[in-house]
């Protein structure tokens, strides 16, 4: 058994509009704590089946990428491109180190408001590894990400937040509430616009597990903040882990 840590960071300014769906754009699966490009153990491309044909191909070199940086210009105009023919999430393309394919993150049409947002992981062969499912909040529950498998496993469920960080939130809401509201004060009154207090939101943490034995150790972990991800190579296939891990940094950054 091994508990590996991992974020997911930009690949050069390839991918600088990221938030905004551009094609071509590249992410970096790295080693917790290095930012190294020579380090990787995965790269993400985003690819829209009807975008801009400038998408980098697999086979390029980090050599030829970085030589191939479009400029912002560039950028922005396939983002205005892109809004305009495209309402789905991009493909997700994930390869190795060595440019060889892992798999591939292809997301459904979505059926009506507030149904799930789905996408199916692929094999290079295009065998099913699993698909992925994100559920939208209902009150008083909980929003979630859902790992399902082909072969009938039981799914891994990833809950915002967990039960201690949400008790915790509650707690304290009130005081951070009276602290931003003294800080706002502060502010009009002395006419200081660079006070203020750190953002302080809901509890962001996810951890992927089984609903059928919540005392088994987690498959996934997505730590808020260290932006990073921990994951359990016994429990989880690694192309599982950075595909949920690279849909789930994506959909944050689209908010």
């Amino acid at each position: 058994m091994a508990r590996r840590d991992f974020t997911i960071e930009i690949d050069g300014a390839t991918a600088a509009h990221a938030d905004a769906w551009t094609d071509g754009a590249r992410f970096m699966v790295l080693p917790a704590g290095e930012h190294r490009a020579e380090h990787t153990s995965a790269r993400i491309r985003l690819h829209f089946p009807d975008g801009d044909s400038a998408a980098a191909p697999r086979s390029e070199s980090v050599s030829e990428a970085h030589a191939s940086e479009v400029t912002v210009a560039e950028v922005e105009d396939r983002m205005r491109r892109l809004s305009e023919s495209s309402t789905l999430p991009p493909h997700l393309e994930l390869d190795a180190p060595d440019g060889s394919p892992l798999c591939s993150v292809r997301p459904e049409q979505p059926s009506a408001d507030r149904a799930p947002d789905r996408y199916t992981v692929l094999e290079p062969d295009g065998t099913v590894l699993c698909t992925l499912s994100r559920h939208r909040p209902h009150r008083p529950h909980r929003s979630y990400w859902r790992i399902a498998f082909p072969d009938g496993r039981p799914p891994l469920t990833g809950h915002k937040g967990t039960l201690p960080g949400w008790f915790t939130f509650a707690l304290l809401s009130p005081f951070w509430l009276l602290l931003f509201l003294l800080s706002l004060l502060v502010g009009l009154l002395t006419f200081d616009d660079s006070l203020g207090i750190s953002v302080w939101g809901q509890p962001s943490r996810i951890v992927w597990r089984t609903r059928d034995g919540a005392a088994r150790r987690p498959a996934l972990i997505y730590r808020y903040q260290q932006t990073s991800y921990r994951w359990d190579d016994d429990r989880l296939d690694h192309r599982i882990a950075y595909a949920q891990a690279a849909v789930h940094h994506l959909a944050a950054l689209r908010g």
